[in-house]
Protein backbone atom coordinates (compact mmCIF):
# COMPACT_ATOMS: atom_id res chain seq x y z
CA UNK A 1 0.00 0.00 0.00
CA UNK A 2 1.20 3.32 -0.85
CA UNK A 3 2.26 5.40 2.14
CA UNK A 4 -0.51 8.16 1.40
CA UNK A 5 -3.40 6.07 0.98
CA UNK A 6 -1.86 4.33 4.19
CA UNK A 7 -1.44 7.92 6.14
CA UNK A 8 -5.15 8.75 4.80
CA UNK A 9 -6.36 5.31 6.17
CA UNK A 10 -4.73 5.94 9.55
CA UNK A 11 -6.44 9.67 9.72
CA UNK A 12 -9.56 7.77 9.63
CA UNK A 13 -9.19 5.94 12.12
CA UNK A 14 -7.91 8.31 14.19
CA UNK A 15 -10.80 10.35 13.63
CA UNK A 16 -13.18 7.47 14.67
CA UNK A 17 -11.39 6.12 17.39
CA UNK A 18 -9.99 9.26 19.58
CA UNK A 19 -13.02 10.61 20.51
CA UNK A 20 -13.76 7.42 22.50
CA UNK A 21 -10.20 8.66 24.72
CA UNK A 22 -11.66 10.66 28.11
CA UNK A 23 -9.98 13.98 27.96
CA UNK A 24 -10.74 14.32 31.67
CA UNK A 25 -9.23 11.24 33.37
CA UNK A 26 -7.12 8.35 32.69
CA UNK A 27 -8.35 5.05 30.84
CA UNK A 28 -10.02 2.41 33.00
CA UNK A 29 -10.24 -1.16 31.81
CA UNK A 30 -13.87 -0.62 29.98
CA UNK A 31 -13.21 2.64 28.37
CA UNK A 32 -10.31 1.01 26.65
CA UNK A 33 -11.54 -2.45 25.73
CA UNK A 34 -14.05 -0.12 24.28
CA UNK A 35 -11.35 1.34 22.28
CA UNK A 36 -9.43 -1.59 21.33
CA UNK A 37 -12.76 -2.83 19.50
CA UNK A 38 -13.21 0.30 17.80
CA UNK A 39 -10.00 -0.30 16.45
CA UNK A 40 -10.48 -3.75 15.42
CA UNK A 41 -14.11 -2.81 14.30
CA UNK A 42 -11.72 -0.74 11.78
CA UNK A 43 -9.60 -3.74 11.07
CA UNK A 44 -12.54 -5.85 9.96
CA UNK A 45 -13.99 -3.51 7.66
CA UNK A 46 -10.89 -2.80 6.13
CA UNK A 47 -9.38 -6.18 5.51
CA UNK A 48 -13.49 -8.35 6.33
CA UNK A 49 -11.04 -10.24 8.66
CA UNK A 50 -13.51 -12.10 10.88
CA UNK A 51 -13.62 -12.41 14.94
CA UNK A 52 -12.04 -15.60 14.11
CA UNK A 53 -9.31 -14.64 12.74
CA UNK A 54 -8.73 -11.54 14.68
CA UNK A 55 -9.26 -13.50 18.29
CA UNK A 56 -5.78 -15.28 18.08
CA UNK A 57 -3.71 -12.01 16.64
CA UNK A 58 -4.81 -10.19 20.08
CA UNK A 59 -2.88 -12.01 22.08
CA UNK A 60 0.15 -12.15 20.32
CA UNK A 61 -0.54 -8.37 19.46
CA UNK A 62 -0.57 -7.22 23.00
CA UNK A 63 2.29 -9.54 23.86
CA UNK A 64 5.05 -7.73 21.53
CA UNK A 65 3.56 -4.56 22.38
CA UNK A 66 5.99 -3.72 25.21
CA UNK A 67 8.45 -4.62 23.17
CA UNK A 68 7.60 -2.20 19.91
CA UNK A 69 5.31 0.66 20.97
CA UNK A 70 7.36 0.49 24.44
CA UNK A 71 10.22 1.42 23.34
CA UNK A 72 9.28 4.76 22.19
CA UNK A 73 10.37 7.56 24.25
CA UNK A 74 7.92 9.25 26.33
CA UNK A 75 7.39 11.73 24.26
CA UNK A 76 6.18 9.93 21.32
CA UNK A 77 3.79 7.63 23.29
CA UNK A 78 0.57 8.95 22.91
CA UNK A 79 -3.06 7.94 22.19
CA UNK A 80 -2.80 8.89 18.64
CA UNK A 81 0.48 7.11 18.47
CA UNK A 82 -1.05 3.95 20.12
CA UNK A 83 -4.20 3.67 17.85
CA UNK A 84 -1.62 3.60 14.82
CA UNK A 85 0.37 0.86 16.19
CA UNK A 86 -2.28 -1.06 17.35
CA UNK A 87 -4.42 -0.61 13.53
CA UNK A 88 -1.19 -0.87 11.46
CA UNK A 89 0.03 -4.31 13.71
CA UNK A 90 -2.74 -5.84 13.21
CA UNK A 91 -2.95 -5.09 9.32
CA UNK A 92 0.76 -6.33 9.26
CA UNK A 93 -0.42 -9.84 11.08
CA UNK A 94 -3.20 -10.20 8.94
CA UNK A 95 -0.65 -9.77 5.96
CA UNK A 96 -2.72 -7.44 4.08
CA UNK A 97 0.17 -5.59 2.51
CA UNK A 98 1.37 -3.03 5.30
Amino acid sequence: MRSKRRDQELQGVLKRVLPLVPEDHSVVKAEFEAIHDEILACVHEKTGASAEQLRPLVEKVFRELPNEYGRLDAQERSWPALIRYLYSKYRRELGTGW
